[in-house]
């Protein structure tokens, strides 16, 4: 599908190609994007501990390896091996797509630390800070190229910018992170954030929220039955539309999303 968009100069059309729109694999938040998400675009996923962030993105990679469309999850929450763990109790299409090699689940860990150590050594110095934020997005960029990453997770980016104290230091870093991110031969990135009442995490968020493509609100939510659920909520979108404000999923007994009456899509295609 191509848009025509014609010129000032009223001579010549330009058309632009419209590029597929990249599923989630969970079936009422499909319904509610249209589609998925968009290539060469950064999504903020927020939400509370616990609120369903990793599930989301965990079903965000597991359709793209469905669609052959490489992924790479940088796990920040959790160390990798417990990562793993999950994945081979849970998902073990994703656990074999990291041993094929099409699927990467890095540590960014050492990122973190240096960053602590190094404001701790040199106080509020901003170059120290920003070499550390420009070489974790060129590492991420790196990797994904390598990998041919068509989906990033990076769960949550929450502790790559706390230690920015000023305003247009966040506000620079975390530009510098998504662009670079955006610009990357096409993927599409998630990057979650926790939500927390400390005033600090609130301007992360909003941040992020001015600089990405969209943002999905996620939390628990009541369902009228005694499974748990989450609500997932669209607080913005650029450019396309959306068919509605929010959708509730319940989460099964397995720890996968599912949608209101109970099915699972990815099972039922596999089946």
């Amino acid at each position: 599908m191509s848009l025509e968009i014609p010129s000032l100069a009223g001579d010549r059309t330009v058309r632009l190609a419209q590029p597929s729109l990249r599923p989630t694999g969970v079936a009422p938040l499909d319904a509610l994007l249209g589609g998925g998400f968009e290539p060469g675009a950064s999504w903020l996923i927020d939400g509370a501990p616990g609120g369903g962030k990793t599930l989301l993105g965990i079903h965000f990679l597991a359709e793209g390896l469905a669609r052959d469309e490489p992924g790479l999850y940088i796990t920040a929450a959790e160390p990798p091996a417990k990562i793993m763990q999950f994945l081979a109790a849970h998902w073990p299409a994703l656990e074999s797509a990291v041993t094929q090699k099409r699927l990467a689940v890095l540590d960014p860990a050492p990122f973190f630390t240096e960053m602590r150590l190094s404001h701790e050594r040199c106080g509020h110095d901003r170059t120290s800070l920003w070499d550390e934020i420009w070489r974790f997005t060129q590492d991420v960029v790196k990797q994904s190229r390598n990998q041919g990453a068509r989906r990033i997770v990076i769960d949550p980016v929450t502790p790559l910018l706390l230690a920015f104290e000023s305003a247009i230091d966040l506000w620079d870093s975390a530009q510098t992170l998504i662009n670079a991110l955006d610009e990357n031969l096409g993927a599409t990135t998630l990057l979650t954030h926790v939500t927390a009442s400390d005033g600090r995490f609130g301007e992360i968020g909003q941040t992020l929220g001015a600089l990405t493509t969209g943002v999905l609100r996620l939390r628990a939510a009541q369902a009228g039955t005694s499974t748990p659920a989450i609500a997932i909520e669209v607080g913005k979108r650029r450019r396309l539309p959306i068919a509605a404000r929010r959708v509730v999923c319940h989460i099964d007994p397995s720890g996968r999303l599912v949608d209101v009456e109970g099915h699972d899509r990815d099972r039922e295609r596999a089946a």
